[in-house]
């Protein structure tokens, strides 16, 4: 009968019926209509119907029991300042990074968050404003490890902490990353990375074919549309193998939002053409993965589109995304096919977009089965590599040379020895820098369909049934790809094919060096060498010389 009343209405009524008592010598003053005659009906004060509370500051009423706060109140209840906070205090506010959680919510709620250098802050946000991403608002930054303050006297604890971060051999265990970041790529957890770093971090998968190299890259793919975080992908996939994504295990349709251009499975066709109209549609149907199926053209014409579309997603895009690139040596080599007159362009586009594509959001997945061709340059600038079986001595140097300046000589020998003799599906993650990690590991099965496998004699080929696109992204991609119209993307000003329109370098009419780096005016990627054996080789060949 009280639940429904306000306490503080009831309380006063208390109050006069003991004064009415008091008064009266014990008879009752107290008139249960109110003193006119008719019951009470006054309207009850109720709690606020939204959590988040308008005004300054946090909604408290010292005579009202408050409810026990969710999440996203007890962040905005550290917040309502309108201040910025740092990382730590975050971690200080809720246990687990929950505050990540939290912030999702705030968002859902009609909130945004402003970011300056490594702080953030809360706001309202502003009319038509669009949606917040919590991953593009949280890339790049470094979440600091959650260790326990230390009690003054605890110096032996101090100074062990401190050896510790100034071993080079220090391992992060990652023991701090929540469920929702988890990036997990085998079957008991032990290896576990963030996905909010991997998605800007430049990584490199390294095998000879067969060894599961694409089948541990579409791993990470899996984990990607599997997160709540609603992480953005594309994929440039010049074999034509990265469907499985749409389909599980078993064959059936996913319910995943996934997207496939080109191939004898898209869902739109391709031209070799159409690349810069493709990066905008890429930045504009964001956070939708998509698949970029480039089997069907020659590789004169992969060339071609790769370099106009990884051109034209550098300049549109802005926000966090990743980039895998599949047989990363066909669109990189160390040396140019000199045949493709589009092969130098689209070798200086990549190198721009890896060497600077963190500044615009960008991150990488580059994957090869020849170390030993692919471009020293490129190379060099990954960060966390994955290593697979590999035999020949020219790839294994290639490993050498990058393992040198990234790892200290004795893990460096035990991880060299280890490649010849790896089975397929073993891997080797290595991070360097501050958070240097070494680890060896089994590859986890995928949930979804096996689209990389090496069909065998006598093996019944299954067609999987691939996820189709709703509706509404019908209609989306239908109104910028099949019909385009100029400034797809905000802030545009210039019809697509005229913004961040590449420049024309010399050879490009189809002359004899055509593909010649110096002809073009591109880089000479001097200091670099391919490794002995490989001089008269095409780019994708491997030792006996069959690609």
């Amino acid at each position: 009968m009280l639940r429904g009343r306000s306490r503080g209405g009831l309380s006063s009524r208390l109050g006069g019926l003991r004064g009415g008592l008091r008064n009266s010598g014990g008879s009752s003053g107290f008139d249960p209509s109110g003193g006119d005659g008719d019951p009470i009906s006054r309207p009850l004060r109720r709690l606020p119907v939204s959590p988040i509370y308008e005004g300054g500051g946090p909604y408290s009423r010292s005579n009202i029991v408050q409810p026990p706060k969710v999440l996203r109140d007890r962040l905005y209840d550290k917040m309502c300042d309108w201040d910025f906070h740092g990382i730590a205090d975050f971690d200080k506010w809720m246990p687990e990074r929950e505050w990540i959680k939290a912030m999702m919510d705030l968002i859902a709620w009609g909130f945004s968050f402003d970011r300056s250098d490594r702080k953030i802050r809360l706001r309202k946000s502003l009319p038509n404003e669009p949606r917040q991403s919590v991953v593009d608002l949280l890339s790049g930054l470094t979440v600091p490890n959650r260790v326990g303050g230390l009690p003054d006297n605890s110096e032996q604890v101090r100074g062990a902490q401190e050896e510790d971060e100034q071993s080079p051999f220090a391992v992060d265990e990652n023991e701090d990353i929540p469920d929702n970041e988890r990036l997990i790529l085998d079957e008991e957890a032990t290896l576990v990375l963030s996905v909010l770093d991997y998605v800007t971090d430049t990584s490199g998968i390294l095998a000879r074919k067969g060894m599961g190299k694409t089948y541990l890259a579409m791993v990470i793919a899996e984990a990607f549309l599997q997160s709540e975080l609603e992480i953005p992908f594309v994929v440039l996939d010049p074999m034509g193998c990265w469907y499985g994504l749409l389909a599980t295990s078993d064959g059936k349709p996913v319910d995943h939002r996934i997207t496939i251009f080109g191939g004898e499975r898209g869902h739109y066709p391709l031209e070799s053409t159409s690349g810069r109209l493709v990066a905008s549609v890429v930045v504009t149907m964001r956070p939708m993965p998509i698949i970029l199926d480039l089997s069907a053209f020659p590789r004169e014409e992969q060339h071609r589109f790769a370099a106009d579309f990884v051109d034209e997603l550098y300049l549109r895009n802005r926000s966090a995304l990743h980039v895998f690139i599949d047989e990363a040596d066909i669109f990189a080599p160390q040396r140019l096919d000199r045949s493709s007159k589009h092969h130098g362009r689209c070798l200086t586009a990549l190198d721009n977009l890896i060497r600077r594509g963190r500044f615009r959001g960008i991150g990488n997945t580059l994957i090869s089965q020849r170390p030993a061709v692919i471009n020293k340059n490129l190379l060099s600038q990954v960060g966390s590599m994955f290593f697979m079986q590999m035999i020949a001595p020219q790839d294994l140097d290639a490993v050498s040379d990058w393992l040198h300046s990234n790892i200290q000589d004795e893990s460096k020998e035990e991880c060299r020895a280890d490649l010849p003799v790896l089975g397929k599906g073993t891997a080797y993650y290595l991070r360097g820098g501050e958070k240097f990690l070494l680890r060896r590991f089994k590859v986890k099965r995928k949930a979804s369909f096996d689209s990389s496998f090496t069909p065998k004699l006598g093996d019944k080929f299954v067609v999987p049934q691939l996820a189709e696109l709703s509706d509404v992204d019908k209609v989306a991609l239908d109104r910028c790809y099949l019909k385009p119209v100029p400034a797809m993307v905000e802030g545009a000003t210039a019809e697509p094919s005229v913004l961040g329109r590449a420049p024309v370098f010399e050879g490009d009419d189809g002359g004899e060096d055509g593909g010649n780096v110096e002809n073009e005016g591109e880089p000479v990627f001097d200091d670099e060498e391919a490794s002995d054996g490989d001089d008269d080789r095409a780019p994708c060949e491997d030792e006996s010389g069959v690609e």
